[in-house]
């Protein structure tokens, strides 16, 4: 008798309307720091996807992130990808350098789009100049091939 072919692996489907370039990435392991998601971003060629992150400093304790990063990719097929390579995967497997239990989360961001994150955060004066201490802590930009911009001051 023939061999059964092996069933392909089934997609996730998007829980997000196709639409979102914008999303929070939950459950982030709370040592976390940017730089350290953008080492991983870039790993996975998924950086220069990307125009827009930002792990929110917890000011309570410093040298930690609040658990969540926001990510705003250049195009929607992007973020799909992202969400299916990253949804539901398990900390130890997305970030093996960091100690964490669980899985992450990938969800609808409040804000939508680059330029609406960049004109909160921009808005947001006393966050800036408390993050201007920290730079490893401020939001980073991208350009289309992944490199670094300076964060707009206003």
């Amino acid at each position: 008798a023939p061999k059964a072919a092996a069933a392909l692996p089934e997609r996730k489907a998007p829980s997000m309307p196709e639409a979102l370039t914008t999303v929070m990435m939950k459950n982030l392991p709370r040592k976390c720091s940017a730089e350290q998601l953008q080492e991983v971003l870039n790993e996975k060629n998924l950086l220069k996807d990307i125009d827009f992150l930002y792990v929110p400093l917890d000011l309570t304790m410093k040298k930690c992130n609040q658990g969540h990063a926001i990510l705003n990719f250049r195009t929607e097929a992007a973020r799909e990808a992202f969400e299916q390579a990253y949804n539901g995967t398990s900390l130890k497997q997305a970030f093996p350098e960091l100690s964490g239990n669980g899985k992450c989360a990938v969800a609808q961001a409040p804000l939508q789009g680059s330029d609406a994150n960049v004109l909160k955060l921009q808005k947001s004066g006393l966050l800036l100049s408390m993050l201007a201490g920290t730079p490893a802590w401020l939001p980073r930009i991208f350009d289309e091939e992944g490199k670094a911009l300076d964060f707009p001051s206003n």
